[in-house]
This record gives structure tokens, C-alpha cells and sequence, in this order.
């Protein structure tokens, strides 16, 4: 940028909403993945779930159910580890299956 100077011209490009360009989308196909959690652990979570397809949650007793819509599971295990000791992964097998391999990993590393 070289410089700002004030015009009488007006705005007029009208942009979408975000709802309107993501209707538009072609999304890879998502996967629902569900994820009890201990209550006292969600308020640490609240904030990143939304970047991983965060799509509601439901009270079960001392736990909350988490469920989430996603195409990327991967992302989703890497994000599951960090809180993995307060959380079951209810399904997809596929999930628990990226933790397991992430973990084998993991532990390989620290030896």
C-alpha cells in the first residue's frame, strides 16, 4: 500500500454470508465423530472444539457427550491427545484406531 485518500465514492460491493458461501461448498465427505468427556475438563475445550466441526453436546451424568462433524479425523486425534486422560472416544473405530497409532508413536519417541 502507497497511500489513503478519502473519495465521495461509496462501497457498494455486497458480500455473502458466511452460510450463503459455505452452501456453496464442496466438502469432503464428514465423518460424525462423538466424544464423552468429563465435565470438568470441557471448560478448557469449549473454545478450540469449534475448529474441529463442533456441532452440539449433551449431558450424561458426570460426563458431556460432545459431537462433532468432520472431514480430517486426523486433526481431530492430535487434538483429542490433549485431553485424552478426561475423554472417551465413543466412535468412529477409525478415531480410536489414529489415537492408538499416535500414541504407539508417541511412545517410541520417549524411549
Amino acid at each position: 500500500m502507497k497511500g489513503i485518500k478519502r473519495t465521495t465514492d461509496n462501497f457498494t460491493r455486497e458480500h455473502k454470508t458466511v452460510d450463503e458461501i459455505r452452501s456453496g461448498e464442496k466438502f469432503s465427505e464428514q465423518t460424525k465423530v462423538v466424544i464423552r468427556v468429563d465435565k470438568d475438563v470441557v471448560k478448557y475445550i469449549e473454545r478450540g472444539r469449534k475448529y474441529y466441526g463442533f456441532v452440539g453436546e449433551e449431558e450424561d451424568g458426570n460426563q458431556m457427550n460432545m459431537t462433532f462433524m468432520t472431514c480430517e479425523l486426523e486433526f481431530l486425534a492430535r487434538w483429542y491427545l490433549m485431553f485424552g486422560d478426561c475423554a472417551q472416544i465413543v466412535e468412529p473405530e477409525r478415531l480410536k484406531e489414529l489415537v492408538q497409532e499416535l500414541t504407539t508413536k508417541i511412545q517410541q519417541r520417549l524411549d
